[in-house]
């Protein structure tokens, strides 16, 4: 029983001082993080929903009441309405560019005013950095309480990434993340990667060619999670697939290979797909994405946001509105 209980007071002993090690750790990540974005506490804040693990704060920096970058909208749909929802990240969310600008009020400006649609009414859940597995608790726990008539699944090719392994969210993840324990968060991490490295072992380096490849499977499932939702509600999904901009020239074949499998699990789920590959590969790229000399591979200027609009208006008309469009 001696000899028990000094294996056990060891035991502990250590995990203390390996939870006191990885906690230190974590403080200085987070110092350096906090050092590196001045005013990251500025306009975010945690999500009480530990699965969101941020938000926007309600009311601040442009966002209204639930935390996205939106007017506000009531949410019984007031009547003869037609709602859009439009679901995402940082693309969708309109990032970067003045408020208005982004896809989803430009589409709701051309159907109102172009189409002669007042009764449209967009809503944009998105937010930067969400990757598909928090997008899909936005649409299940808030989006589908507004009553949408149509979802426009905003895709962008970085969307399969960890929120906070992959570091795809602007550190925002790794940012607000509290773990329960600081030592099984450190395993958790090595086993993901070890897991990732397993599964990306036949893949391309090249950052979202490996993410489509490593994660297919994971993306399949998102998307038929998806597929369940729009079919159990009624509800129709446009799946709006974004290109990377960067990569235009040095990758456009192999990219254009993920857009196609992407559009093809899409449609097995009963979505319609509008690939915005099609629309934007003719297009300057420094005239359509935002910050040029930065190389920014995602995030589309005014122009290019006004492309992707004027493309979704082009299939919604007919194919949704059409009985109240003149």
């Amino acid at each position: 029983m001696g000899n028990f209980a000094l294996v056990v007071c060891s035991l502990l002993l250590v995990l203390l001082v390996a939870e006191a090690f990885f906690a230190i750790k974590a403080a200085r990540t987070h110092s350096r993080l906090f050092e590196r974005y001045e005013n990251i506490e500025l306009c975010t804040k945690p999500h009480d929903d530990p699965r969101l693990i941020y938000t926007i704060k309600p009311n601040h920096c442009g966002a209204n009441s639930l935390g996205f970058i939106d007017s506000e909208h009531e949410v019984a749909k007031p009547p003869e309405t037609f709602r859009i929802l439009v679901i995402g990240d940082s693309v969708a969310q309109g990032l970067g560019v003045p408020n208005g600008s982004s896809f989803g009020m430009q589409l709701q400006t051309i159907l109102r005013e172009e189409h002669a649609l007042p009764n449209v009414e967009v809503i944009i859940m998105a937010r930067s950095g969400y990757s598909t597995s928090q997008e899909l608790i936005v649409l299940s726990d808030t989006g589908l309480d507004f009553d949408p008539d149509l979802v426009v699944w905003s895709y962008v090719l970085n969307d399969p990434a960890h929120p906070i392994f992959n570091h795809t969210s602007g550190d925002l993840g790794r940012y607000f993340f509290v773990p329960a324990s600081h030592t099984l968060h450190y395993v958790h991490r090595k086993v993901f990667e070890m897991q990732e490295r397993f599964a990306g072992r036949t893949c391309s380096r090249k950052f979202h060619l490996f993410l489509h490849c490593a994660y297919r499977e994971q993306i399949e499932t998102h998307l038929v999670d998806l597929g369940r939702m729009s079919q159990s509600n009624g509800l129709p999904v446009l799946f709006v697939i974004h290109p990377v901009f960067e990569e235009f020239d040095e990758e456009l074949e192999g990219l254009a290979e993920v857009h196609r499998d992407l559009a093809m699990m899409a449609k097995r789920e009963g979505m319609e797909v509008i690939d915005m590959l099609d629309v934007l590969r003719n297009e300057n790229p420094d005239q359509i994405r935002q910050r040029p000399e930065q190389r920014d591979p995602w995030h589309p200027s005014t122009y290019g946001n006004s492309l992707i609009a004027a493309a979704l208006a082009k299939t919604i008309v007919p194919d949704y509105l059409k009985p109240l469009a003149r």
